[in-house]
């Protein structure tokens, strides 16, 4: 429960904070850079979707090591 209130306190500290920088502009541009991930994103599981077997074969090509894992 304190996490949650704590979470919460946060978000409405962060939230104020950043209600003087929402300029239009600044949404726009953030509009912008959001819709340019989406659309990466999307076009990268389009690919591994139309070709599954070229992404298999190029992880079989990844050296394993096992560094840090010990």
């Amino acid at each position: 429960m304190i996490t949650l209130f704590i979470t919460d306190l946060l978000k409405i500290i962060l939230a104020k904070k950043l209600k003087s920088n929402l300029t239009p502009r600044f949404i726009i541009k953030t509009k912008k850079l959001v819709s340019i991930l989406i659309i990466g994103f999307g076009v990268l599981l389009l690919i591994q979707g139309v070709f599954p077997d070229n992404i298999q074969e190029g992880l079989e090509y990844i050296p394993k090591t096992n560094k840090g894992l010990e």
